[in-house]
C-alpha cells in the first residue's frame, strides 16, 4: 500500500520513503499500516488502541502518543505526514513533505516573527544608563521588582487557574453527555482523570456485554429445557417463561409477561398450593388441553431463590399417569386370573380329601387340576416375559437383526398360543 511517496509492504514488513528504506519497530509498523489503510481520516487514541493493540488489553491512551512520536522519528522526513488533529486524534495525510533543512529554516523564521510581545519586556534597575520606559519595564528599587514579580506570578496563576477550570468544565460536560465521544484535554490532572474514566467506562461496557451474553446463553438453555420454566418476582408476577411453559399454561409473551401467575392459571389445587406456600412437594393439575377423552396432567412445583423470587417448574406427567393406571389395572387383572385357578385347585383338593371317588372321577379331577396349574404357569411365564421386556434395554440401532430367526421365533410363539387356546396347531405362512 502507498500514500504519496510513502510505501508499505505487509508481506515483507518493509517501509520505503521515495525509494529509501526506513526502519520501524513492530508496534510502529502496525500503527503505520493501520493509518495508511485509513489515510486522510482522523482516528482518536481510543480507536487506535482498539484497532492496533486490540480491545482485550488495558493500557493508558498516552501510550499512543509515545508510539506516534517514535513513528515520526522513524519516518524521518515523512514524519510530518502523521498530523495531530487537536481535540480529535491523529491523521495520516498525503501532503508533500519538505526536506529537513527547509523545515528547520521555516520553523526558525516563524518563531522569530511570532515572538510574543512580553518577550520584549525587561526589568532594568534604576540608575542604569540608557534606562527608559519605551518598550521596557523600569523599576526604581528592589521592592518594586519584587512587587512586579509577585504580580506576574499572580497573573500567571490566575491564567493557569482559568485554563484549568475550563478543562474541568469541559470534562464535566463530557461526563454529562454520556461519555459517547472522545475528549482531548492536553496534559495535566484533568487529562489523567479523563483517561482513567474512559478506561473504567470501557471496562464496565465490556463487562456488561459479557454479562448480557452469559444471560442470553442461560436463557437459551432454559428455553431448550423439556420442562416448563417460569420466573416469578416477589409478588408472583411473571418475569419470563420458556416455550414449554407457554404450551402448558397457554401463556402469551406480549400479553401475560407482567401478570400475576394465579390470575392466569386457575386451578383449585394450585390455588391452595400457592396460598399455603409449602413448596416442599409438587402439585398435580389438569393441563390446558385436558379433556375427558384426552386427559393431560401436569406436575407443578415452585423453588424459591434470591430476594423472594421463585422458579416454577412444570412437567407433563400424562404418560406417567397413564402408565400407573395401566399398572394398577394390570395388577388387578392378574390377581383375578391367578385367584381363579387357585380357587379351582383348592376345591378339587378338598374334594379329593373328603369324598371317596372312583378312579375315573379321580383322574378327571386330577386332569382339571393339571389344566389350572398349567394356566397359572402360563400366567407366571407371561409376567416374567413382561418384566424382562420392561427391564431390558432397547436393542442398539447399529446392529443387524436376522429376519429369519425373528420370524421363526414369532411363528413358534404363535403355534404355542394356538395350541394353548384351541388345542390344535394352525398353519402359518409368511410372504
Amino acid at each position: 500500500m502507498s500514500v504519496g511517496v510513502l510505501s508499505l509492504d505487509p508481506s515483507t514488513h518493509r517501509v520505503t520513503y521515495a525509494g529509501r528504506p526506513l526502519k520501524l519497530g513492530p508496534t510502529e509498523f502496525k500503527l503505520l499500516r493501520y493509518l495508511m489503510g485509513h489515510a486522510e481520516r482522523v482516528h482518536s487514541r481510543a480507536q487506535l488502541l482498539d484497532k492496533v493493540w486490540g480491545d482485550h488489553v488495558y493500557i493508558e491512551e498516552r501510550t499512543v502518543d509515545v508510539h506516534v512520536k517514535r513513528l515520526r522519528e522513524a519516518l524521518e522526513q515523512a514524519g510530518a505526514m502523521v498530523e495531530t488533529v487537536r481535540g480529535a486524534g491523529y491523521r495520516l495525510t498525503a501532503a508533500a513533505v519538505l526536506p529537513a533543512a527547509a523545515v528547520a529554516q521555516v520553523e526558525k523564521r516563524s518563531a522569530q516573527r511570532v515572538r510574543p510581545a512580553f518577550m520584549a519586556w525587561r526589568v532594568i534597575p534604576a540608575g542604569v544608563p540608557g534606562a527608559c520606559s519605551n518598550g521596557r519595564l523600569v523599576v526604581h528599587s528592589a521592592q518594586d521588582a519584587m512587587v512586579v514579580a509577585l504580580a506576574m506570578a499572580l497573573l500567571g496563576s490566575y491564567i493557569w487557574f482559568v485554563l484549568d477550570a475550563v478543562r474541568g468544565a469541559r470534562l464535566l460536560r463530557w461526563l454529562r453527555s454520556g461519555v459517547q465521544t472522545d475528549i482531548f484535554l492536553g496534559q495535566g490532572l484533568w487529562s489523567e482523570v479523563s483517561d482513567r474514566i474512559r478506561k473504567m467506562v470501557r471496562t464496565y461496557q465490556r463487562a456488561a456485554v459479557e454479562g448480557e451474553s452469559r444471560l442470553q446463553d442461560f436463557l437459551s438453555a432454559l428455553q431448550a429445557s423439556p420442562n416448563g420454566v417460569v420466573l416469578l418476582d416477589a409478588n408472583m408476577r411473571i418475569e419470563w417463561f420458556n416455550q414449554t411453559a407457554a404450551e402448558h399454561f397457554g401463556f402469551d409473551a406480549r400479553r401475560d409477561m407482567p401478570q400475576h401467575f394465579g390470575n392466569l392459571v386457575r386451578d383449585p389445587g394450585l390455588t391452595l398450593y400457592l396460598s399455603a406456600r409449602d413448596y416442599m412437594h409438587d402439585v398435580t393439575m389438569a393441563g390446558r388441553k385436558h379433556t375427558n377423552s384426552v386427559p393431560v396432567k401436569l406436575s407443578v412445583q415452585i423453588h424459591p431463590y434470591a430476594e423472594g423470587r421463585s422458579l416454577l417448574l412444570s412437567r407433563d406427567i400424562t404418560a406417567v399417569e397413564q402408565a400407573e393406571a395401566m399398572r394398577r389395572d394390570f395388577v388387578a387383572n392378574v390377581s383375578h386370573e391367578i385367584r381363579t385357578p387357585l380357587t379351582v385347585l383348592t376345591g378339587f383338593v378338598e374334594t379329593l380329601q373328603t369324598l371317596p371317588l372312583e378312579d375315573a372321577d379321580r383322574q378327571r379331577y386330577l386332569g382339571l387340576m393339571s389344566q389350572q396349574a398349567q394356566r397359572m404357569q402360563t400366567l407366571v411365564s407371561d409376567l416374567l416375559t413382561l418384566s424382562r421386556l420392561e427391564g431390558s434395554p432397547l436393542p442398539p440401532s447399529h446392529e443387524w437383526v436376522s429376519l429369519d430367526t425373528l420370524l421363526a421365533q414369532c411363528a413358534q410363539d404363535a403355534w404355542d398360543l394356538s395350541h394353548l387356546l384351541f388345542a390344535e396347531r394352525h398353519d402359518l405362512h409368511f410372504h
